[in-house]
């Protein structure tokens, strides 16, 4: 308890500044002394007596200074403990902060080093060391002129020092030639500076960005070809069966602005008679990731056209379909010619006309119709791949072998499959077609008495 209470008092004490401490120790000790003395000669008479007296006052004032002093001593050494305590508690922890950091710093994936002024390297870590194609510590001293192409060497230095020279951070994609090939390097350049805050050097930052890059610059030329695209493409989200995104050209064939179909139903495109196909397709693309599939669409105007749809699906990690991506191309043309080339396909098939095909280069059929076929008293199989100049009685038959010639041209006598002959003029007309050179043989039957002199004709 006593104890307790002395701890009390001494803390208590110690609060004070050391000027009033003292001060008020000389004054309570001045009164102590003088007091003690007054006392002791009004109450006791003998010498004997007031020797003892005096003595016990002495000690008793050696005892209360020396309580004194055995607070104020333990308080300043308990002060002084603490304090080296938390000294050394701040540098161990100052000691793992520096160790924790050049762990980061070692064991990161990006390369980072620090240059002098004059470019010789003064730290680099495991990575920057492994780019460079060098062992632990022996780049150290030495300029990447040791490592790299003269022109890159030149580039860095040139940044190095424009970084120096500001006093400020600065970032770069550079190429660099590593251990790996040449790579693109992302890197952010500070000035390094001493104690007094003059600039000594630099230090950097270099992430390896290449994928990166190349997949930006996949990314740029799928957007240039979205926008640029001279057929439709949209984006469509597959969950909610609207549009996301839409090309120009996409927008436009429809009659619609681009902003206007962002955000719209994807089946306000179709036509209504075709709604229950577009929907059947949509499940079926719930279960395959590409399709491929002729539909039409339907203009703001209401008309329709022709669109050969490709369509591809995007998925999340668990399957589910994300995204559809279509390629719109509008079949217009491609309808117009199919359905011409069946119009010309008809007519060549039905007309009473002998009508052939030949190449122009080898003069081999390609195909004849059914009137040829007859009067030549032949099948359309098995003419196709004859040279015209062997349907003709020689001796022009024989004369007209030659690839592209036009001796066949004016009256002659075609050889029929059964022996016969039969006098016919032969018109021949050339042509082209997908860059191809043709000649169509028309064939038309003579009378007897007109026949030309070269050869027997048989009916």
């Amino acid at each position: 308890m006593g104890r307790h209470w002395s701890s009390k008092l001494g803390g208590r004490l110690l609060r004070w500044p050391p000027h009033v401490l003292t001060l008020a120790y000389v004054l309570v000790a001045s009164a102590w002394v003088l007091g003690a003395a007054h006392l002791l000669q009004l109450h006791l008479a003998k010498a004997a007596g007031r020797e003892l007296a005096d003595a016990a006052v002495g000690l008793l004032f050696v005892a209360i200074s020396a309580s004194f002093m055995f607070v104020a001593l333990s308080r300043a050494w308990t002060q002084q403990r603490r304090s080296r305590q938390a000294w050394t508690a701040a540098v161990d922890a100052r000691r793992e902060a520096e160790a924790m950091l050049h762990e980061i710093v070692d064991t990161s994936s990006d390369a980072i080093f620090a240059m002098d002024r004059n470019g010789r390297y003064l730290l680099l870590n495991r990575e920057a060391e492994r780019i460079l194609g060098q062992p632990t510590g022996l780049a150290l001293g030495r300029d990447d002129g040791a490592f790299l192409p003269p022109a890159q060497v030149i580039e860095r230095a040139a940044r190095a020092r424009a970084v120096m020279a500001a006093d400020a951070l600065r970032t770069d994609d550079e190429l660099v030639c590593t251990v790996d090939g040449e790579r693109v390097h992302h890197t952010v350049r500070g000035p390094l500076h001493d104690t007094h805050g003059v600039v000594r050097g630099t230090f950097a930052i270099a992430r390896d960005v290449t994928v990166r890059r190349q997949a930006e610059a996949r990314m740029m030329l799928a957007t240039k070809s979205f926008e640029l695209a001279g057929y439709g493409k949209s984006i469509s989200d597959a969950r909610t069966d609207r549009f996301l995104d839409v090309n120009p050209t996409f927008a436009r064939e429809r009659g619609w602005q681009r902003d206007e179909l962002v955000g719209r139903s994807i089946f306000d495109v179709y036509p209504p008679r075709l709604l229950d196909q577009v929907r059947d397709i949509v499940v079926q693309l719930r279960h395959t990731d590409h399709l491929v599939v002729e539909s039409e669409h339907m203009r703001r105007d209401g008309s329709v056209f022709p669109v050969l749809l490709d369509v591809t699906v995007t998925r999340d990690a668990d399957g589910v379909a994300q995204h559809r991506l279509v390629h719109a191309i509008d079949i217009s043309a491609r309808r117009r010619a199919e359905e011409a080339a069946a119009l010309w396909a008809s007519a060549f098939a039905q007309t009473g006309f002998a009508v052939a095909i030949a190449d122009r280069a080898d003069g081999a059929l390609l195909d004849v119709n059914p009137a040829f076929a007859a009067m030549q008293r032949s099948t359309r199989d098995a003419l196709r791949g004859q040279a015209l100049a062997s349907l003709f009685a020689p001796p022009l038959g024989a004369a007209s072998t030659a690839p592209g010639s036009r001796e066949l041209h004016g009256e002659h006598a075609l050889l029929r499959a059964d022996g016969t002959r039969l006098p016919v003029r032969v018109e021949l007309t050339d042509t082209a077609q997908a860059g191809r050179a043709l000649r169509i043989v028309h064939l038309t039957e003579l009378p007897v008495d007109t026949a030309p002199r070269a050869g027997r004709y048989d009916g």
